[in-house]
């Protein structure tokens, strides 16, 4: 027989694996981010977006007076602000920023740029936070913490190259003059 003490345990262990699950399905991997900045269409069908399940996050559009546009997650989950994605457009491209409170989130993503072996070096960070910058193949990553407001961590995530454009229409066939 479970006691009332054992029972009232059970169902918080249970509660709390729904919530650390639905936490962590908001979770972006490094490899989500790279995929999202050198996705064809990211900007031109944002909403379209594969690696950003629809079941975790929701597309909210524009971000006024910017090109920028963004996704939430879909559940705040225990009080903490729900993460967001923005891509943020640049002059020839987009970086991909991911707003989170979930120390886990960031941890994962800092351990995938070490497993590359990319090594972190010191960024300047304004108002007291701490910044580090992970120079990739393809990309810089560079992971914010300690940021104030709803958001202490944030990781931007720059393509060093020119973001892919949406594939060109078919030429029309060459048509007979009268």
């Amino acid at each position: 027989m479970i006691s009332a003490f054992s029972g009232s345990l059970l169902v918080i262990g249970l509660c709390w694996g729904g919530l650390a699950s639905s936490v962590q399905a908001q979770c972006v991997s490094l490899d989500q981010l790279v995929s999202i900045s050198a996705a064809p269409t990211a900007l031109a069908k944002p909403e379209d977006l594969a690696e950003l399940p629809i079941t975790d996050w929701s597309f909210k559009g524009g971000i006024a007076r910017s090109h920028d546009v963004y996704w939430a997650g879909l559940q705040p989950t225990g009080g903490v602000q729900a993460p967001t994605i923005t891509l943020r457009t640049q002059q020839n491209n987009f970086d991909v920023v991911l707003k989170t409170a979930q120390t886990n989130c960031v941890r994962q993503v800092r351990s995938a740029l070490r497993a590359l072996r990319l090594a972190p070096v010191n960024v300047t960070c304004p108002n007291g936070c701490e910044a580090q910058r992970y120079d990739g193949p393809d990309y810089q990553a560079t992971i914010y913490s300690k940021m104030k407001g709803d958001y202490p961590f944030v990781v931007v995530l720059h393509p060093l190259h020119q973001a892919p454009q949406t594939l060109p229409s078919t030429p029309e066939p060459v048509r007979n003059r009268p």
